[in-house]
């Protein structure tokens, strides 16, 4: 077979078909042919007459590496044939088939579409992790397709920021039959849309807020820092801060009203271990339960520093 490179198609197709009197396999190739791994072997692109000892040894003959991922390449069955010629395991074989043989190599292949879905799907597993509200992944860029070696495929999602709400990309980290096989990074935007406090319009600081002073509105929280979920936890709250109309109330935004107001008439409670006494006094500065502000005595007429402990009602140790 030494001279088969130079014969022309017919005469190479006439010697394929004659076999050698001692010929005890035939190997016919086939047209076309799918591999898996990344080698492509003679069992791979040729039938073998025998599936004895013999005949499986030849077919794991190596003939060449595999294509690329998600790519085909083309053998010359004459240069097959040439390049076993020194290996005792083809001498005597009767070759046959077709003098062309396209390769394609079995892949995983991954849309954008479905790593979209990796992605949904890990939001979906985390939801315990992310405020409540409808999640949604929008302006997702991500490679068109991405090939993997065919297998059992699993795969590893990694936010770019642990808290996920926070996240601008997430990282996919693939493997087939439990060995790394790849990976990508799919960039995009968390939307969680619930509904919650918005001004309804402009809120002045100091103002206590009223009822109709605020809507409820379903927006995306992920915009906003410490949004307010509940109407009764903005109503009757001190806005410490202009909220403007349709902006979002947020829980820096407000505090509880003063409980005390400059000016009030307050009960000082003044207390030693068990001993307690009370007097009277004026607050000069306001305060809510907790705070300390100061007060003046009435009988001393001095000022004192209280804690407010209630409405009109104040407590010092001394």
């Amino acid at each position: 077979m030494k001279y088969i490179l130079g014969l022309s198609h017919s005469i190479f197709l006439l010697l394929l078909l004659v076999a050698p009197a001692s010929a005890t396999l035939t190997v016919t190739f086939t047209e076309q042919a799918t591999v898996t791994g990344d080698k492509i072997l003679l069992g791979d692109i040729a039938h073998i007459s025998s599936t004895d000892q013999a005949g499986q040894a030849l077919g794991r003959l190596v003939i060449a590496n595999s294509p690329a991922l998600g790519q085909k390449k083309t053998l010359q069955t004459p240069l097959v044939i040439t390049s076993l010629r020194n290996n005792p395991q083809a001498a005597d074989v009767h070759w046959t088939g077709t003098r062309e043989v396209v390769v394609q190599r079995r892949t995983i292949k991954i849309t954008a579409d479905q790593l979209y879905q990796i992605i949904a799907q890990f939001l979906a597993d985390n939801k315990q992790r992310l405020p409540n509200g409808d999640i949604r992944f929008t302006s997702m860029r991500a490679p068109a397709e991405l090939f993997l070696p065919y297998g059992e495929l699993s795969w590893r999602v990694t936010p770019s920021r642990p808290t996920i709400v926070d996240s601008s990309s997430f990282s996919i980290f693939f493997k087939v039959d439990g060995k790394p096989a790849n990976n990508c990074t799919v960039r995009g935007r968390i939307e969680i849309l619930t509904d919650i406090a918005v001004a309804a319009d402009t809120i002045r600081k100091g103002t206590v807020i009223k009822a109709e002073q605020i809507i409820m509105k379903r927006k995306n929280i992920v915009a906003a820092d410490h949004p307010v979920y509940r109407p009764e936890d903005v109503i009757g709250m001190q806005a410490v801060r202009t909220i403007g109309s349709g902006k979002v109330v947020e829980q820096d935004h407000i505090t509880a009203p003063p409980v005390i107001a400059s000016g009030d008439m307050v009960k000082v409670i003044a207390g030693k271990g068990h001993l307690r006494i009370s007097t009277k006094g004026v607050a000069r500065s306001a305060g809510i339960i907790g705070d300390t502000i100061r007060v003046k005595n009435m009988r001393s007429n001095k000022l004192i520093y209280a804690r407010v402990e209630g409405p009109g009602m104040v407590s010092v140790e001394f």
